[in-house]
């Protein structure tokens, strides 16, 4: 009696017909077929999407930052040959939509002051999304709700700036009236298209990174803390030569303390942010935008450093912090060549404008900040080798 062919052992006809096939065969073979989470896992758990999760909600919000304070239209008004040019920048946009009604004096300020905090709140909140290894539903409702915030801060901007008159007014006697976008409207633009981009990658992001296993916390080492700790004093000595100590001064020498330009008999101060509007050619907004920037990415970092959960996103937006700062000091020392060619002046008996202690104390902090970025770099590759 011969044995039956292997095969033939796991035919079934009490079932419906199949035809043989002779790849795969035997009682343990499995034939395998694509899960519907493994469709769904494929296209976007990549890391390029997964990059862009991170990064474009901080970039978004630094736009949207600057943005504000940059032109977004631009009016002219013409009387025969003569001229009459005005810009207005997104602030300028909620001022003039709060105007438009007299008894609606309280929501102009409301509006203005959203105007002001919102994009600073929001960087601050958009850093700590970019740091998270897992974002919670509560983050991300917060995150969409500033952006809904600051698209409708936005799109009343915009009327006001395309509404807005100048400080001449186009009578019968004027010849034209031209009114054209400025690039500060596109760059809030672009700011809001990367927002809401960020938020639907989000989206895929978290339902992606919830299905894995949760990351171990590892103990801080003593190299971590060493770099922490000398990262927030480079930041501390960075704030206090930017804000407290005078780039610039005339009349007197030593070191000096102070929160703005200032007058004290024959000396004189002016300070980096003074500076660093003498380089952009007197245009304090563009330069408040910029020290708000860094100064809020400065304490995000002075925070983050010592907070669990450390991700090498942290450290990379340190270094990126660092070379900021650098090019803010090398700005603002462009700033006191300008000042030291065409010196202010605050009395009438002021000497000559002289290099102050600030700059020294800011390139010493941006140093020293490098120095903790770099310690804690060496940390986070020695533990994910």
């Amino acid at each position: 009696m011969h044995d039956e062919p292997r095969y033939a052992m796991t035919m079934d006809e009490s079932g419906p017909y199949q035809p043989y096939q002779p790849y795969p065969s035997g009682p343990f073979a499995t034939v395998a077929t694509p899960s519907q989470s493994t469709r769904d896992n494929a296209p976007l758990n990549s890391p390029f999407a997964l990059g862009l999760a991170r990064i474009l909600p901080p970039l978004s919000a630094l736009l949207l930052l600057v943005a504000v304070r940059l032109p977004w239209a631009a009016l002219r008004i013409a009387y025969g040959d003569v001229l009459f040019d005005a810009q207005f920048s997104g602030m300028d946009g909620i001022l003039r939509v709060g105007s438009l009604d007299s008894r609606s004096g309280l929501l102009g300020v409301v509006l203005f002051l959203l105007w002001d905090v919102a994009p600073v709140c929001g960087l601050f909140l958009t850093l700590a999304l970019s740091i998270r290894r897992r974002i919670s539903w509560l983050l991300l409702s917060v995150y969409g709700v500033w952006l809904l915030l600051v698209t409708a801060l936005s799109l009343l901007s915009l009327r006001g700036v395309l509404t807005a008159s100048g400080y001449i007014e186009c009578d019968a006697n004027c010849t034209g009236v031209t009114r054209a976008i400025e690039w500060g409207a596109w760059v809030a633009f672009a700011a809001l298209v990367f927002g809401w981009l960020a938020l639907a990658l989000l989206i895929r992001y978290r339902a992606r990174i919830e299905r894995g296993p949760s990351a171990t916390v590892a103990r801080y080492s003593a190299l971590h803390r060493a770099g922490a700790a000398v990262l927030t004093l480079g930041v501390t000595l960075w704030a206090l030569g930017l804000y407290a100590v005078p780039w610039a001064t005339s009349g007197c020498a030593g070191l000096h303390f102070s929160l703005n330009h200032f007058v004290r008999g024959t000396c004189s101060g002016m300070d980096g942010y003074d500076m660093l509007s003498a380089t952009l050619s007197g245009d304090g907004q563009l330069a408040w935008a910029l020290f708000e920037a860094v100064t809020v990415i400065g304490l995000f970092i002075a925070i983050a450093v010592w907070l669990p959960s450390l991700t090498r996103a942290t450290w990379i937006i340190a270094a990126g912090w660092s070379l900021l700062v650098a090019l803010m000091v090398v700005m603002g020392l462009h700033g006191i060549q300008v000042t030291m060619a065409h010196p202010p002046h605050f009395t009438y008996d002021e000497g000559p404008w002289e290099l102050s202690y600030g700059t020294s104390i800011c390139a010493l902090g941006i140093v020293v900040g490098v120095i903790g970025t770099a310690l804690l770099a060496r940390d986070e590759l020695r533990r994910s080798r």
